[in-house]
């Protein structure tokens, strides 16, 4: 597995902060991070404010309100809003990968002891 620096070149200024620099984020490909470690996913927790549980949630809930707007016949809805939400899945997924990025450098650092 490759480390963040190894990654993407960046450096931390200081022993334990966490990247927030948006471009190196998005460079970071490869994650190894254990969100089964139930002390890892309190330690992300405190140190970004993320909290994995519910962000994993709030995604089935998400795939499950479009399962469910499709099953009801509500084609014409889904296709007006089609541009619209392609255009913000594009946000999402950026953001998306920002945040695994954070949680991938909380695992270095959370493994770093």
């Amino acid at each position: 597995m490759y480390s963040i620096r190894e990654q993407t070149g960046w450096k931390r200024p200081f022993p334990k902060q966490i990247c927030q620099e948006r471009d190196v984020l998005l460079k970071i490909t490869k994650f190894n991070y254990d969100i089964n470690d139930k002390k890892f996913i309190l330690y992300v927790r405190s140190r970004t404010g993320i909290v994995l549980d519910l962000a994993l949630l709030s995604e089935d809930r998400r795939r499950k309100e479009e399962e469910d707007r499709r099953n009801k016949g509500l084609e014409d809805y889904w296709e007006n809003s089609k541009k619209l939400f392609d255009k913000d899945s594009v946000v999402e997924e950026t953001w998306m990968k920002i945040t695994k990025s954070k949680i991938q450098d909380c695992w270095e650092l959370y493994n770093e002891g």
